[in-house]
């Protein structure tokens, strides 16, 4: 899953979290990134929490995108959904 933001209405995109695979060494702060499904009144939704950078909290305006590989993701699934939140 890739999260993309953009604060120039759509003209310009950037990784919110840049990919990190296992036993490699990772930009950024993994251990930034958690994940919960306490408090969560749907079985099966899992709540991930992500740092925004500067960038997007000095903006009055800001544009997320979420996309998957076409590998992961089935295009008649049902299964898979997304959801922003403040």
């Amino acid at each position: 899953v890739n999260i993309e933001y953009s604060v120039d209405f759509g003209k310009n995109w950037h990784l919110l979290l840049k990919p990190c695979f296992l036993d490699s060494a990772c930009p950024h702060n993994v251990q930034h990134v958690y994940s919960s499904n306490i408090i969560l009144p749907t079985i099966g939704w899992h709540r991930i929490t992500l740092p925004l950078p500067m960038a997007i909290l000095q903006q009055e305006y800001t544009r997320f995108r979420i996309s998957t590989s076409l590998f992961s993701m089935s295009s008649y699934s049902t299964s898979n959904s997304w959801a922003l939140d403040k």
